[in-house]
């Protein structure tokens, strides 16, 4: 048996590996491997063209959603009218003198931990056995709450 293709021998019964079998014959791996990379590229710029006149036909309603999308992440809840509230966060200020405000120790790295969504402003710059300590509290204290 022969590739379609390139007219290589194919051996059935030693490597399978070798050929495959198409709808109208067979073809060698190589023939194979090539056909389905300029069939890829096919479909790349076909999908890429298809993209494109779909995003310009509903530019709109994409522009939309993205921005629901956007405004659901980030601004989160609305008022009784249905407007959406943006809530201004800040944290407090870093400490000039790099101390932890449990421990009272020096460290270079400080991290921010807030218990409350809202208002991020109440929370402490921790060092990291501090902060991991303060993580593990809200994770007791919310599965309490949950339970």
């Amino acid at each position: 048996m022969n590739c379609n293709v390139c007219g290589d021998f194919l051996i059935m019964g030693e490597n399978f590996t070798n050929y495959i079998k198409e709808s109208r014959g067979y073809l060698c791996k190589k023939c194979f491997n090539a056909k389905q990379r300029a069939r890829y590229q096919r479909q790349k710029e076909q999908k890429r063209i298809y993209s494109k006149k779909y995003y310009q036909d509903n530019k709109i309603k994409l522009t939309k959603q993205n921005h629901k999308r956007w405004r659901e992440k980030y601004i989160g809840s609305t008022d009784e009218n249905g407007k959406y509230i943006l809530i201004i966060t800040t944290k407090r200020k870093f400490p000039e003198n790099n101390c932890c405000e449990l421990c009272d120790k020096f460290y270079k790295r400080l991290a921010y931990h807030h218990w409350d969504d809202i208002n991020p402003s109440k929370g402490l710059w921790l060092c990291g056995y501090c902060h991991l300590i303060a993580e593990k509290l809200d994770i007791n204290i919310h599965e309490n709450i949950l339970i």
